[in-house]
């Protein structure tokens, strides 16, 4: 007798797609442009991250000691300061510029991650405009673009979802 037959599996969206690949090409591209438009820190989250990762990386107190965000995303960014000093670099802008560069990889990720679990809840083609309308909104361009916990935030929670519909 024929096999049985095998439920057909959602179809699965990765990094050889060129479709996906387009998304995350023209993601990258708004993100510039974003990052571009920038003129100074947009929110003061921003600031406080990164001086709290200097301030770990030098043992100094904070110059507002009155910290009402939490510490998890500035301990991303404890090794461009970490580097800097151990660099001996006088200039702060290259480690804003890494941790930019770093907010846009964290960015791609989530639109990547946004893809596959479209992809997996609805098809392919669903997975595909989910992952577009998250990587061609304003919002999201604003803050994938400057250091802010909110990408990683997302990031965290889709990768966790993705776990949870694995089960």
């Amino acid at each position: 007798p024929p096999p049985a037959a095998v439920p057909e599996e959602r179809p699965f969206v990765g990094l050889a797609d060129p479709a996906l690949l387009a998304v995350l090409a023209l993601t990258l591209v708004l993100q510039f442009v974003a990052w571009s438009a920038l003129d100074g820190y947009q929110i003061a989250d921003s600031v406080e991250y990164l001086e709290r990762a200097h301030s770990l990386v030098r043992g100094e107190a904070m110059i507002d000691s009155v910290s009402i965000r939490p510490i998890g995303f500035s301990a991303l960014l404890i090794p461009f300061f970490a580097v800097a000093d151990a660099l001996g670099l006088p200039d702060g802008r290259p480690i804003v510029w890494a941790t930019y560069l770093l907010q846009i990889v964290l960015g791609l990720a989530l639109v990547h991650r946004v893809a596959r679990l479209g992809a997996r809840l609805a098809g392919r083609n669903a997975g595909l405009v989910a992952a577009l309308f998250v990587g061609a909104n304003p919002l999201f361009l604003q803050y994938s673009a400057q250091a802010e916990s909110g990408i990683a935030a997302g990031l965290c929670l889709a990768l966790g979802l993705e776990r949870v519909l694995e089960r």
